[in-house]
């Protein structure tokens, strides 16, 4: 069997020793000759705060384990990137070789030691930062060595760029203190496949090794690769109060754990008092052991993680001592008859009365109703802060941060919860109110494996929420990203309902990756996050240019006003520059025209405004919209905060009979509704009026059709469910049916009106 295989094919992993005795001496071998003993023996697949598009420090490092040199030339590396060894290429006996993503910018490393002499590269393509592949491919096409590695259980997280962002960091692990390094793949040894997980583990902080000999060697040693916890006796159950609960940990083949064990307590989320570990043995064979917990009462919080002996005394073997977080954890489910999803928040009542006086007093300085002592010219530095808090979802605990969501406001307008319905613990300060709760998950724990924000959106403006699905579902069909509402449900904070919510889309950075199929560095997203007036620092964010305000120079008004929500290293350079250049020719059509299709895509924006200006936009003219540049560098504009579109309000101003003009200068809609017309807006409405008519046209025929609207209005209606969101503490603002019908006749009524304006 020996005999019959090929150094350098891929069962040759465990030959290294026997295809090294069949090499020539020397260290320049003849193209096709030498031993086939090349192993892939590092990765830097996400090194710590690039700051940029492109993740440029990455490497791979290969290590040749035979006797002899190898020629590399035609030999290649595959999977998430693309490299070919040139002509002439080599490595000698026993040494490390760099593939290099930018061989500049890593020879700028000085902690490292590399020149770009030392380096093979620059390669095609980017490690993956989730779940990537490599191989190692001879000159004749054959797979030397192969991994495909991850960033989850049971890898270790830490490679991923540390595994979390800055905030759920410790001090000593903040990403700027790291900038560029972090912690590599590193292999134990080159006689066990790459394959298996337990050869892999983190460098040493900053220890990458690229060039040399690996900071790990020896057999590998056992680790946790499979985890799982449930009822006992009943693994596809919802764990409950009377269940005991069975924790099964399944061991790599290689080496033994000794006294292996649960570690595990009740967390007290709400109190936050210390916890109290117990320790359960884990017992069983075969590479396989279960522990039993005891039952404990309706929403508990219970951590646990696995200990062992590998040789060196008790120590924690999952999570890995690297990994960014030190527990796993389950939740104790009560039984539930409700027919909406029910959604989960344990927090602090400390931290839940943090949050309140985290408003005050705005985000700017002066909160709504805040008077004559307000001091205009002082933000709160708080205002966007966020706490510790645990969310669970079928089960599923997630550790999160959360904070209260929405405008000045936003935050002011939530309905009172009557204390006496809410027996249970309830925040230490300030009003109890039904807010939107904002919740941010790390890197490597995302919500339902993808999300990195939820938004449990209060029913409030957007009573009862149709406005989001059905308007974004209209944007969505122009090709045009929009936030959708996911669903409805019941938030239950700390035991009790609290209110009945809808799960609201992020729209930076999951909204992107989800429509446009980007990962975050796949383009800018920025939000027109003004007021309404001059406070402090932030402005109108109707994409005037700015001047200085009390102690803020222009260029941070801009950057108060307008938020970066993706890639928040990148300057504001480029969007002022935007603003301020298609101000500058505003006068001149054919310029202004010119410039405008130079920079954006002027099809998909034009698409943007007839949607929101048919579906009634009410205060996008100052703040509620994104730019999105793309990574061709071109510009559109997303819609955001679709709260009461298609929505008849006379009072406000928004008649279906309103201009489709809506945001151009001198348009009497603007003045009805008491604002100032947009810059933006205006442009493409002046360079190209009638392109803007066509889309209204195309859409006549086929989106804005009131049918299909109200087809789209009647599903929504179907998933929400009105006794539930009335037995909410607060009670709900809204009838379900009326504002059905309203949107209805709003569709209807404006349609015509289109007929009208375009002689259909």
């Amino acid at each position: 069997m020996r005999d019959s295989v090929r150094c350098g094919s891929l069962v040759a992993w465990l030959l290294v020793a026997s295809c090294a005795t069949q090499a020539k001496t020397g260290d320049t071998p003849a193209p096709g000759e030498g031993p086939r003993a090349l192993l892939i023996s590092e990765i830097m697949y996400h090194p710590v705060a690039e700051n940029a598009a492109v993740d440029n420090h990455e490497f791979v490092e290969i290590h040749n384990a035979g006797a002899a040199a190898v020629a590399l030339a035609g030999w290649k590396l595959a999977g998430d990137i693309a490299f070919t060894f040139p002509a002439g290429a080599a490595i000698k006996a026993g040494e490390y070789k760099v593939i290099a993503k930018n061989r500049r910018m890593l020879a700028a490393i000085k902690e490292y030691g590399l020149s770009t002499d030392d380096l093979f590269g620059d390669y095609d393509g980017e490690l993956d930062n989730g779940k990537g592949k490599l191989s190692l491919l001879d000159a004749g096409g054959a797979v030397v060595d192969a991994v495909a590695y991850g960033s989850r259980f049971p890898w270790p997280t830490a490679t991923d760029a540390l595994g979390a962002e800055g905030n759920w960091l410790p001090p000593e692990l903040q990403p700027e203190k790291h900038q560029y390094r972090g912690r590599s793949l590193e292999r134990y040894d080159f006689t066990v496949p790459a394959a298996e997980i337990a050869n892999w583990d983190v460098s040493p902080l900053d220890g990458a090794t690229p060039g040399k000999r690996n900071s790990l060697s020896g057999a590998p040693p056992p680790i946790v690769e499979t985890l799982a916890v449930a009822p006992q006796g009943n693994p596809d159950a919802m764990i409950r109060a009377a269940d005991k609960v069975a924790v099964r940990a399944g061991f790599s083949a290689r080496g033994a754990v000794r006294d292996a064990q649960v570690e595990y307590y009740v967390d007290d989320v709400i109190g936050g008092s210390a916890p109290r570990p117990a320790k359960v043995a884990l017992n069983g064979t075969g590479g396989s052991a279960e522990a039993v917990l005891p039952a404990q009462k309706d929403d508990s919080i219970v951590r646990y993680r696995i200990l062992g002996d590998r040789g060196k005394g008790i120590e924690v073997l999952s999570p890995r001592p690297s990994d960014p977080f030190g527990w796993y954890a389950y939740h104790v489910t009560p039984p539930d008859t409700g027919k909406s999803h029910p959604y989960r928040l344990f927090i602090s009542t400390r931290n839940w009365g943090v949050l309140w006086d985290n408003m005050q007093p705005g985000a700017h300085g002066c909160g709504v109703g805040k008077g004559d002592s307000c001091d205009v010219c002082t933000g709160n530095v708080h205002w966007n802060e966020r706490v510790p808090a645990v969310f669970v979802d079928d089960g599923k605990v997630y550790d999160v941060r959360a904070r209260y969501s929405g405008s000045t406001i936003g935050r002011i307008d939530g309905l009172t919860i009557p204390l006496e319905k809410w027996p249970y613990p309830k925040p230490d300060s300030g009003t109890l109110k039904a807010f939107t709760w904002n919740l941010s998950f790390p890197r490597y724990d995302k919500y339902r494996g993808d999300r990195s924000r939820v938004r449990m959106a209060k029913l409030a403006q957007s009573c009862p929420g149709f406005p989001h699905r059905v308007v974004g579902h209209l944007f969505e069909s122009a090709g045009i990203a929009a936030p959708a509402n996911q669903g409805y449900g019941r938030l239950f904070v700390n035991g009790g309902y609290y209110n009945y919510v809808m799960d609201l889309e992020k729209q930076y950075p999951d909204l992107i990756k989800r429509f446009y199929g980007k990962q975050v560095g796949g383009g800018d997203v920025i939000k027109s996050d003004g007021i309404s007036g001059e406070q402090g620092a932030a402005s109108w964010s109707d994409e005037r240019p700015l001047a200085g305000n009390c102690s803020f120079t222009a260029k941070e008004r801009f950057q108060a006003s307008y938020l970066f929500k993706t890639n928040d290293w990148t300057s504001h350079d480029e969007l002022i520059a935007l603003i301020e250049g298609m101000s500058a020719v505003r006068a001149d059509a054919a310029k202004l025209r010119a410039y405008l299709a130079d920079r954006f895509d002027v099809k998909l924006v034009l698409g943007y405004l007839a949607i929101m200006n048919f579906a009634g936009a009410w205060d996008d003219n100052y703040h509620n919209h994104l730019f999105y540049k793309r990574p061709d560098g071109k510009w559109m504009l997303l819609p955001d905060d679709l709260d009461r579109f298609m929505w008849g309000d006379a009072a406000g101003g928004r008649t279906a009979d309103r201009s489709f003009y809506f945001g151009r200068e001198g348009d009497p809609s603007n003045q009805r509704m008491g604002l100032l017309w947009n810059y933006t807006k205006d442009a493409f409405f002046r360079a190209y009026k009638p392109e803007y008519d066509q889309a209204l046209r195309e859409y006549y025929a086929t989106l804005f059709r009131p049918e299909q609207l109200s087809a789209a209005i009647d599903a929504v209606m179907a998933e929400y469910n009105q006794d539930e969101a009335k037995a909410a503490p607060p009670g709900t603002s809204c009838t379900v049916t009326s504002v059905a019908a309203q949107m209805k006749k709003y569709a209807q009524d404006r349609y015509e009106n289109l007929r009208k304006l375009l002689g259909m």
